[in-house]
């Protein structure tokens, strides 16, 4: 019985002189003397009537107080004041000795984790300290503009290049601020959580407060600022987009610009009334698009029906030329025409392109055979014409020859046989196929013939004998037939200056002309210089008689 009073003498004195609560805990002490106990664990510790059982009870009580995390030391002191009153009553020596012993390990681990917990609150101090003091020095040196890793307007070239300088400016002050206030924030936050003391959580809480005016005012004004103007560009740009809406016209343009706006407000910092205006601006929008698709969709499927019943109506058609050219009861020029025809049909009508496509395949594929057939024929068909020029040129050729050999047999026959043989060329020249210029050298030919044979004739009558009666009668006929050459000249050289007046002329039919129109001034000096002579003798005939 001595042992356990003094047992019990020593615990009161170590309660009396190590258990003495330190200055915070002694303002912590006081300020929970005024809460009570959880209302729930004291209805059950009154109903135990059992005095083992309600120490026992507040045992386990306290014991799990210890073991939360942070320790509710509350409610361990509580406790353990239940205890001491429980323990001083109880009767059983060994059973209080017990207690008392565990009692005492319980205190000794709640002052290890207080003080644990005063040793995380002094880093956590220092730690809280050193971002504070971290930020006020960034403060007081100056907000400057956060950059952009991305150019925001890349794909808004409708926003206007002043708004958008406008923007950058002010949404980076804003990032910066941003910044800030949310390491403001996360500070307080930080203080909440802390265990310290009051006072030094409250000298951090006037610091954040400080530092909170000098960010937040600013930024208040900052995204009213972004906030109204933004809301404004994003109505402007609702209103335009709307008078642009066209159901006849692909809306994906549209819909990236609203997308990149709704990127735009997520990137800037708005307010509250400026998402929700821009958003359900943004959402009238797109909703109206959507109808509009909507309304093309089903546009478009009439149309894809429509084209489906006239694709079937090409088939049908290529079908029946098919069946005519297999029964061979159409000409390929025909059947090429008729499906040219059926090409040209397409390109007219209001197809879908896939529909288009298939038709187009199938006519090539049953126009390739016709068109090579009938590539085989025009091949044939130019032979032949090839031929009958050849044989054509070979007849005019041979004409020519024959011209040529007239000519040059006028001085070994007669007047009477090269004139008999000159109308069977004319005969003969009305039979054949002549181009222009084969014509022009046919005709040269006849007049140096016709030219030859007047010569021939003047020949024959100047060398009559001097002192025939007729001699002068020839001279004289002689003279009016060269006279007439003269005058046959000089029409030719007409008609030939009038050709070259014309504007229709090319370069060959030029260069022709020219030739022609310079042996006929040859040939006119000749019939000029044989006048003169004829002229002369005329005269020197009648001087003589």
């Amino acid at each position: 019985m001595n042992k356990v009073m003094d047992l019990e003498d020593s615990l009161a004195s170590q309660e009396k002189n190590t258990e003495q609560p330190t200055p915070v805990e002694e303002k912590t002490k006081k300020s929970e003397d005024k809460i009570l106990l959880d209302p729930a664990f004291l209805k059950e510790l009154e109903e135990l009537k059992n005095e083992e059982e309600r120490i026992t009870h507040i045992f386990s009580f306290i014991d799990n107080a210890l073991s939360l995390s942070p320790p509710k030391f509350k409610d361990f002191w509580e406790g353990r004041k239940l205890l001491l009153e429980l323990l001083k009553n109880l009767q059983n020596p060994t059973s209080r000795s017990a207690h008392w012993e565990r009692l005492t390990l319980s205190t000794q681990e709640a002052r290890r984790k207080k003080e644990d917990l005063q040793k995380e609150s002094a880093y956590a101090e220092e730690q809280i300290e050193m971002a504070i003091s971290s930020l006020e020095k960034e403060i007081e040196s100056g907000i400057t503009a956060a950059s952009f890793t991305d150019e925001p307007f890349a794909n808004s070239p409708h926003i206007p290049k002043e708004s958008q300088t406008l923007f950058l400016e002010e949404q980076g002050l804003l990032n910066s601020l941003n910044a800030f206030a949310t390491h403001i924030n996360a500070l307080r936050k930080e203080l909440i959580r802390t265990n310290m003391r009051i006072r030094t959580k409250n000298q951090f809480f006037d610091r954040l407060s400080t530092l909170g005016n000098t960010v937040f005012p600013k930024r208040k004004e900052l995204i009213q600022s972004v906030s109204s103007r933004f809301a404004d560009e994003v109505i402007q740009f609702v209103k335009e987009a709307k008078n642009q809406l066209n159901p006849r016209q692909p809306m994906g343009a549209i819909r990236d610009q609203i997308k990149e706006m709704q990127k735009l407000a997520k990137l800037f910092t708005l307010n509250t009334f400026a998402f929700n205006e821009t958003r359900t601006a943004l959402s009238s929008l797109w909703d109206m698009i959507k109808e509009q698709e909507k309304e093309r969709k089903k546009e478009f499927a009439e149309r894809k029906e429509e084209s489906t019943q006239q694709m079937q109506e090409f088939f049908e058609e290529l079908a029946k030329i098919v069946v005519e050219i297999e029964e061979s009861s159409i000409t390929t020029r025909a059947a090429e025409e008729r499906l040219s025809a059926l090409l040209s049909k397409l390109k007219r009508t209001r197809l879908d392109r896939y529909h288009a496509r298939d038709i187009r395949e199938k006519i090539m594929e049953v126009k390739e055979p016709i068109d090579k057939k009938l590539d085989e024929e025009v091949e044939e068909f130019n032979r032949r014409e090839r031929e009958k020029e050849e044989a054509r040129k070979k007849e005019v050729q041979d004409f020519l020859q024959k011209l040529d050999d007239t000519l040059e047999k006028i001085g070994s026959n007669s007047i009477d046989s090269v004139e008999e043989q000159q109308q069977l060329l004319k005969n003969e020249k009305q039979t054949l196929s002549c181009n222009t210029q084969e014509k022009r050298d046919i005709e040269q030919s006849f007049k140096k013939i016709q030219s030859a044979l007047a010569e021939k004739r003047e020949e024959l009558l100047l060398n009559l004998p001097t002192k025939d009666k007729e001699y002068l009668q020839n001279l004289i006929e002689v003279q009016k037939q060269r006279a007439e050459r003269k005058k046959e000249i000089k029409a030719r050289l007409e008609g030939l200056k009038r050709s070259k007046a014309t504007s229709g002329l090319d370069f060959e039919q030029a260069l022709l002309i020219d030739a022609q129109e310079q042996e006929e001034k040859e040939e006119l000096e000749k019939v000029i210089s044989g006048l003169v002579e004829i002229e002369e003798k005329i005269a020197a005939f009648k001087s003589q008689t």
